[in-house]
């Protein structure tokens, strides 16, 4: 069993997952364990299995809203490689792949690769972009059609209105899931040293925060 990977839950402060993959026997089995630490021990629980036979699985993302995972998987077979990446959406709630495809957008695999993005709500935030996951639309399948990777995959570009020379700092947003948060540092091109952070509500969520109003004296 081979350690590959780990997670921390957004949620809860002493849980985290480690991905650790069986390969004792013939076949690779992909294994994702909750570990929740307690006062003098900790507890493992093993939260999805997955054979991994014509296809691996490069990466994976948590979501802790929606209990879902993303998968990138690879050909197996090297001499594949060619037939390009698939990605899944597993339930982790019913045990169950929702949907799976071949991708052909590149920014998508490239993001999914890195593992460089939050996943949360069912909506992929990285840099000044976000991409939104159709679960109303697999929620709804039930074997009737399939659905094609731009009907699932929404790309929204340019999310925040930043000013000239400005860009997101690498690896944001960071979330502060008690109050719906998310964390965005935001750096200056020209001005070395200068950055700014902005701290928003869940974009997906569409609401509106207001201050507490000061007394007056």
């Amino acid at each position: 069993m081979t350690t590959q990977s780990t997670g921390f839950d957004r949620l809860n402060d002493d849980c985290f997952y480690l991905r650790c993959d069986d390969s004792s026997g013939i076949k690779v089995v992909f294994r994702l364990l909750q570990l929740t630490v307690e006062f003098s021990s900790f507890q493992t629980d093993s939260i999805y299995e997955e054979k991994q036979e014509r296809n691996l699985i490069k990466t994976y993302g948590y979501d802790f809203v929606t209990n879902s995972l993303i998968l990138l998987k690879v050909p197996a077979d090297k001499k594949k490689k060619k037939e390009g990446k698939t990605v899944s959406i597993v339930d982790l709630n019913e045990q169950a792949t929702l949907y799976s495809t071949k991708i052909e957008d590149t920014e998508l695999v490239g993001r999914l690769k890195t593992s460089s993005y939050l996943f949360v709500d069912g909506h992929i935030y990285y840099n000044n972009k976000c991409i939104k996951i159709r679960f109303d639309l697999l929620r709804d399948i039930k074997g009737v059609r399939e659905y094609g990777e731009y009907e699932i995959f929404d790309f929204y570009d340019k999310i925040l209105t930043l000013k000239i020379n400005e860009e997101v700092q690498k690896g944001m947003p960071i979330c502060t899931p008690e109050e719906h948060r998310m964390v965005y540092v935001i750096k200056n091109k020209k001005e070395l040293g200068v950055k700014k952070m902005l701290v928003l509500p869940y974009l997906h969520e569409r609401k509106v925060f207001l201050s507490k109003t000061k007394d007056k004296c």
